[in-house]
């Protein structure tokens, strides 16, 4: 294993591959395990290769995440971060969860170690058009993903496990996220 690393039996299988652009990991929103998991992968991966986060978070946040990146993570900092609207919404759904704010919190400091490429957020802004029809929306989050991804980095993905499947979930179902990315990448 990466030095200082948990054990991840296999992930040198994931990094080894060439042309690996993105690691999707889908997820139950609102786990700790799976943030969890993500700070492992991303432990063994930065040992092999550039890597960026992309998290399942509106990009009109992205100026929020990235302040918050930037702070010394204090009080202030926190507290402004958390008045962003999908921090502050009375429905949740585990993505502005305690687990969830652990994970941002442990990527501000690997982002200011300069272990981390970039961390973005990649979830389109949700309008009533999505409702009729959702494979647009899954669409967009592909393309947006595409869009932030930096040129050489290995993109570590943490989204609904729904957002992360590579084929339709019955057979009239849209189309999810992952499978609108190059499959070969």
């Amino acid at each position: 294993t990466a030095s200082g690393c948990a054990p991840l039996p296999g992930w040198e299988q994931v990094t080894e591959r060439k042309g690996l652009r993105w690691i999707v990991l889908g997820e139950l929103h609102g786990t700790v395990e799976t943030p969890a998991l993500l700070l492992d992968a991303l432990c063994h991966t930065v040992a092999a290769r550039t890597v960026a986060v992309a998290l399942e978070m509106p990009v009109n946040e992205q100026a929020g995440l990235d302040a918050y990146l930037a702070s010394d993570g204090g009080s202030a900092a926190r507290a402004a971060f958390l008045r962003q609207p999908s921090w502050q919404m009375p429905q949740k759904d585990g993505r502005s969860g305690t687990a969830q704010f652990a994970l941002v919190e442990r990527l501000r400091v690997l982002r200011q170690r300069g272990r981390l490429a970039k961390v973005f957020a990649f979830a389109p802004a949700f309008e009533m058009s999505d409702v009729l029809n959702p494979e647009a929306y899954e669409r967009r989050m592909a393309e947006t993903l595409s869009r932030g991804s930096p040129d050489g980095a290995t993109v570590l993905v943490l989204v609904g496990n729904y957002h992360a499947m590579r084929k339709r979930a019955g057979e009239s179902g849209p189309l999810p996220m992952a499978a609108h990315l190059p499959q070969d990448q």
